[in-house]
């Protein structure tokens, strides 16, 4: 009987094990990925493509306060075009604002 339990509960505790590792595969996201608030911008060029010279400008813990940074530089022209990307390997941690300088 005990034989019985302790192998029962080896292959639950194998399953969880191996279920645990797998779920961060699934949910990790790839490198360049960004928030859907940001690929939704027109007009907007990515931050990964080449042909734009992207500085970092800094971080923000939500996403609207990174929006309203980029729309706020518009505003006063420091730059022409703004970028807020997940910032984190944690989805919605933190947002990175990255611009193009005027």
């Amino acid at each position: 009987m005990r034989l019985r339990r302790s192998l029962a509960a080896a292959a639950l505790g194998t399953a969880l094990g191996l279920g645990a590792l797998t779920v961060p595969a699934h949910a990790a996201q790839p490198v360049g990925d960004w928030s859907p608030a940001s690929a939704a911008q027109p007009g907007k060029a990515r931050v990964d493509d080449p042909s734009y010279p992207w500085a970092f400008v800094g971080y923000y813990y939500w996403n609207e306060d990174c929006l309203k940074a980029g729309e706020r530089g518009q505003e006063l022209r420091k730059w022409s075009r703004y970028q807020c990307i997940n910032g984190s390997w944690v989805p919605g941690d933190d947002y990175e604002l990255w611009v193009i300088w005027n």
